[in-house]
């Protein structure tokens, strides 16, 4: 009889803990945010039409993943945390605000508009990742950026941009330092594109 309670008791135990909830983490999503760059326009806006074609990223920052690095050849992603926008996405809606209010354009489309521009702007996300070494712990963002003359089909000109803040390790601290690094970018990338229309 107390072989029987002993076994009745051990199977109680065993269900309890095969079927109590599991406390698994929960999932934090992080946006990369910005403001829309200001210029005071010395001049009025150029007679210059441009199109900003939809951003692509390389592989493998063309995902939701939040990626970092501990070492030159190693590349991981956080276990919990995703970007809830792709960042090329965002990187793209980024670049269409911040030339509107841009002193060089007359007119900005967007990549989904069929109509005739002068020129077209075709951004690549290279590389976004969080750098967690003895030596560095930052953020960084390098985006390649393609001025093309719409009518010829040929690249007027191309720059890589490099932006890098200084973050401690964390997802969170990654979008912030992300985002930063955006806003600097947008203000580099419209003094660029200026320069190359007042040469």
């Amino acid at each position: 009889m107390k072989l029987l309670m002993s076994l009745i008791t051990s199977a109680g135990l065993i269900s309890c803990s095969v079927f109590s909830p599991v406390n698994t983490p929960s999932n934090h999503q992080y946006v990369i945010q910005y403001s829309t760059p200001t210029f005071k326009c010395a001049t009025k806006q150029q007679n210059i039409s441009i199109q900003v074609l939809m951003t692509d990223a390389e592989s493998p920052y063309n995902s939701y993943n939040m990626y970092y690095t501990n070492s030159p050849y190693e590349l991981k992603k956080y276990s919990y945390s995703t970007w809830a926008i792709l960042p090329q996405q965002t990187i793209n809606q980024a670049i269409e605000k911040s030339l509107m209010n841009s002193c060089t354009f007359s007119n900005v489309i967007g990549s989904d508009v069929l109509i005739p521009t002068q020129y077209k702007i075709k951004t690549r996300l290279l590389e976004l990742k969080q750098n967690i070494t003895k030596e560095q712990t930052n953020v960084t963002i390098s985006i390649l950026i393609q001025l093309i003359n719409s009518p010829k089909n040929s690249i007027k000109n191309s720059k890589i941009f490099i932006e890098s803040a200084n973050i401690q390790p964390s997802p969170q601290n990654m979008a912030y330092g992300t985002s930063q690094n955006l806003q600097l970018f947008l203000t580099e990338l419209n003094n660029w594109l200026s320069s190359q229309f007042n040469q």
